[in-house]
């Protein structure tokens, strides 16, 4: 799962840019998340047109946090993932999870300053001699590295039973580009980008539960079950362009 963390934070970047003003449908109330659908081909990372086009998909959410700044060091972000087994049914198949973040240095809301922040592991799941296993790569060294800090993986049940769901818990931001994090920063959007190498499937993807927080504060908490629990903005893209179905929806 060893890739360039950078190049993917800057295309996430540009698809919160192009979609800056876009707005996910809110259905009926109810055990809600972000959804979209996808149809992921049987290609990995190595035909990067193809794979751009088809089996890496962003989803972004406003965090609103426009009055005051964070020291980048200081943030750190979690969420839940839903993952169709079916997706990682072939071995050798993967799904991967990145979390960045768009930062204002200066000016909200000002994409001409804005910065990538870098989360600090690239955690997922993949099957290997026919059994799920959890992979994680650090991001500064590109190495493999556990995820037990960070992600804890369940095989969901009753009407989640077709899925694996992914907990991500307290990720921290380790660098912005090549730097270290430091500095204070408006966190504008976060984006989690979920890719799947080598399997060919489709069906929904689900992210729920986005939390912020700076140390020890909670700053956000996005359910989506409301409309105090659901940011402002939200979006679904793919190879830059929306993802058509997708919405705030029922699970």
């Amino acid at each position: 799962m060893k890739k360039n963390l950078l190049s993917k934070a800057i295309l996430a970047f540009a698809g919160c840019a192009m979609l800056f003003t876009s707005v996910i449908p809110t259905q009926a109330a109810g055990n809600q998340a972000l959804a979209a659908p996808y149809s992921f081909s049987n290609v990995g990372m190595a035909n990067k047109k193809a794979f751009k086009k088809t089996n890496s998909i962003y989803f972004g959410v406003d965090t609103g946090l426009k009055k005051a700044k964070y020291n980048a060091s200081d943030l750190n972000i979690s969420a839940v993932v839903y993952v169709p087994k079916k997706a990682i049914s072939k071995n050798g198949s993967s799904v991967g999870v990145d979390i960045t973040g768009v930062a204002d240095p200066n000016t909200y809301g000002k994409d001409s300053e804005a910065v990538v922040l870098i989360n600090k592991l690239t955690c997922g799941i993949e099957t290997k001699g026919g059994k799920m296993s959890t992979s994680g790569v650090n991001a500064l060294t590109g190495e493999s590295t556990s995820l037990d800090s960070y992600m804890k993986v369940k095989p969901g049940k009753g009407k989640y039973s077709g899925y694996y769901i992914l907990k991500i818990n307290n990720m921290p931001y380790s660098y912005i580009g090549n730097d270290a994090a430091s500095g204070e920063y408006y966190l504008r959007d976060v984006v989690i980008n979920v890719y799947g190498q080598k399997c060919k499937s489709s069906g929904v993807l689900y992210v729920d539960n986005v939390k912020i927080r700076a140390g020890d504060n909670t700053l956000c908490n996005y359910t989506f079950n409301d409309k105090k629990g659901t940011p402002s903005y939200c979006w679904v893209t793919l190879d830059g362009k929306q993802v058509t179905g997708a919405s705030v929806a029922k699970m």
